[in-house]
């Protein structure tokens, strides 16, 4: 399931990269902002498009330890969003890379924003802030 979603938003990703798919999604946000129905359309279309994403990702932490907590999950969700979505602004700006080296440098960054394990410490204390099921 992880491959299955990790190819799915590196596949995305590259989409949002080409300048000749981010101009008119690009522009679909824009209008949005002066246009109530159009903006509904999108953030109907947003939620739906997270609610999926949570349910697969929290599939994914059911089969691992420790577990995430619901908010850690929604905060891996947020930055995976931002992460593509910021995709298609470079692609107006100019920015490039070569798509091969794109997708596997994204596969490496998506498998550790999903995937890292490391116990975060309490800035306070220094002690391990414990990761349980919320």
């Amino acid at each position: 399931m992880l491959e299955g979603l990790l190819s799915h938003v590196v596949e995305v990703s590259i989409q949002f990269s080409r300048l000749e798919n981010a101009r008119l999604r690009l522009e679909i946000l824009s209008e949005a902002t002066r246009n109530t129905r159009l903006a509904r359309i999108v953030r109907d279309f947003d939620q739906r498009t997270r609610e999926s994403m949570l349910k697969i990702l929290k599939r994914i932490d059911e089969s691992r330890a420790p577990y995430l907590s619901g908010n850690a999950i929604e905060s891996r969700l947020e930055l995976l969003s931002a992460l593509v979505s910021g995709f298609l602004s470079r692609a107006v700006k100019g920015g490039h890379a070569d798509e091969h080296d794109l997708r596997k440098s994204l596969r490496q960054t998506l498998r550790f924003i999903l995937m890292s394990d490391v116990p975060e410490k309490s800035v306070q204390t220094g002690a391990v802030v414990s990761r349980g099921r919320s």
